[in-house]
């Protein structure tokens, strides 16, 4: 999917509302080893991952984390998110 940039006014890609829509921050995961990681904070950060993503499958989502380019998810009326950039 090609990540358009980011504008003040957008459009909808799913209802084609036109307006500031809100936006929030994507969610990332990173689980590659960060300096001065041990072994237990690693395995906390990937519990927390695992956590985040049985939530988001509970809840009936099929969305865990946003794409790796987005720098911002735009959020619509409708409840529709896409990212831009």
């Amino acid at each position: 999917m090609s990540i358009e940039p980011f504008t003040a006014v957008a459009v909808c890609p799913k209802c084609g509302n036109v307006a500031t829509h809100h936006w929030r921050m994507p969610i990332r995961v990173d689980l590659t080893p960060l300096a001065g990681d041990d072994p237990p904070t690693r395995l906390l950060r990937q519990l927390t991952a695992l956590e985040r993503e049985i939530n988001t499958l509970a809840l009936g989502s099929t969305r865990v984390f946003d794409d790796p380019d987005a720098e911002v998810i735009r959020q619509c009326a409708c409840g529709h998110e896409w990212p831009q950039k």
